[in-house]
């Protein structure tokens, strides 16, 4: 007979449940006019995930984002467009997945009544003015989410260094 080995005991207070919500800031400007598809951002943890009281991922923990719409403002009053998504937080050399990016910021300016009213008023001059630009500066605060449920260990403070006592020696 073989022996079927003890089930292993996750401590509760390591389990990040899925959708756990993180707060992030951006460390790099993200807008409508200078981004395309496919082109990265940094973020950072911006406060500690803790649960249960116990320090997970620290402050500061880096993560990586791209640009998946990216539309200059166009003539006609039509404003710029953007689209985020965050994928991950680097964190004790393992990539945790995050998604669910959410935050107010101040949209492209949709100019589009004014560029109709301007065509109205002295004809198709209207057609050049632009819409504003989606901008995401660096410091922007924002909320994500973990994407699954995963196991941390706690962090730990870092031990006391010991230190060595010399004794004089008597010759």
């Amino acid at each position: 007979t073989s022996a079927v080995p003890p089930p292993v005991v996750t401590p509760a207070c390591c389990v990040v449940p899925a959708s756990t919500g993180i707060v992030i800031e951006f460390q790099d400007t993200v807008n409508s006019q200078a981004n395309k598809i496919g082109d990265k951002f940094r973020f950072k943890l911006q406060k500690p995930l803790i649960i249960d009281g116990e320090e997970l991922i620290p402050a500061g923990a880096e993560g990586s984002g791209d640009v998946i719409h990216a539309a200059k403002s166009r003539f006609g009053g039509k404003p710029g467009e953007l689209l985020m998504a965050v994928r991950y937080i680097t964190h004790d050399g393992q990539q945790i997945p995050v998604r669910g990016l959410r935050f107010d910021y101040t949209q492209g300016q949709d100019q589009g009544n004014l560029a109709a009213a301007v065509n109205i008023a002295i004809g198709p001059l209207g057609m050049f003015i632009t819409g504003g630009e989606v901008n995401v500066p660096a410091g922007t605060l924002a909320t994500a989410k973990i994407t699954k449920e995963m196991v941390l260990p706690p962090l730990k403070a870092p031990a006391a260094v010991p230190q060595i006592v010399q004794q004089e020696s008597k010759q």
